[in-house]
């Protein structure tokens, strides 16, 4: 009986505990969410870039700080750092994560091999890019494949987006090249590794030439730039 009224206890400090954390003390210089314990929560399946990360900060604190954050910390995932992952934080007046998007002020970006893009934010973050609105308006965040050529090498291990036209894809062995010009040992190529094939589901490799695409990722110097690309939150057919 003893026993079995412990555990009961255990369940409801527990419980307590996942919900008691969830007001906003603070958001970090690098958009984290500071809980009251000092708790971190971050932004998960987005990427805020350094060059608006100021002005989306700001955003997210006048959204977020002295008020509760409506989550379950218990079935929210965790970071190697051990900083729990949301995707979803929903407000009075609408969705924090949509409303950033439609504002320019973060990009659908899952470091996840497998990811299944929500249509809607794609829809969202659409609307945003054709607008220029936030990030999309600025131009140091963008790259067509030629200028990249004469300035990649200062960008490499930097988050950029590319946009051109695609010259050729072909699978090489296990990997996956798509080639932005005739010379693949000096032009800007996209690696896709086969195992990530099935995350591109919606795009066909063999008719992808001649198309515009959207490109985002972190720069590579191996034969010219070079960026991998896991799932299809990181390529878009314009």
């Amino acid at each position: 009986m003893f026993l079995n009224f412990a555990v009961f206890v255990l369940i409801i400090i527990s419980y307590n505990n996942s919900y008691a954390s969830s007001l906003v003390k603070d958001v970090s210089e690098d958009a984290k969410i500071v809980l009251n314990d000092d708790t971190l929560v971050e932004f998960d399946n987005i990427y805020i870039p350094f060059e608006i990360r100021e002005h989306s900060v700001e955003y997210i604190k006048n959204a977020l700080v002295e008020r509760s954050l409506n989550i379950n910390l218990d079935a929210a995932k965790r970071t190697p750092y051990n900083n729990y992952l949301v995707d979803h934080i929903q407000l009075e007046n609408g969705e924090l994560i949509s409303s950033m998007l439609k504002n320019g002020l973060a990009l659908i970006y899952s470091t996840k091999n497998q990811y299944n893009i929500d249509n809607k934010d794609k829809l969202i973050e659409r609307d945003a890019r054709k607008e220029r609105l936030g990030l999309w308006s600025n131009d140091k965040l963008f790259f067509n494949e030629q200028d990249l050529l004469n300035e990649y090498k200062k960008y490499v291990n930097s988050f950029i987006l590319v946009k051109g036209g695609v010259h050729n894809a072909k699978l090489v062995k296990n990997t996956m090249y798509i080639n932005f010009g005739n010379d693949w040992r000096t032009d800007f190529t996209v690696k896709i590794q086969k195992k990530n094939l099935k995350n591109f589901k919606s795009i066909n490799f063999d008719k992808i030439a001649g198309n515009e695409v959207l490109v985002r990722g972190w720069i590579e110097d191996y034969n010219g730039p070079m960026m991998e690309i896991y799932n299809a939150s990181h390529l878009d057919i314009l």
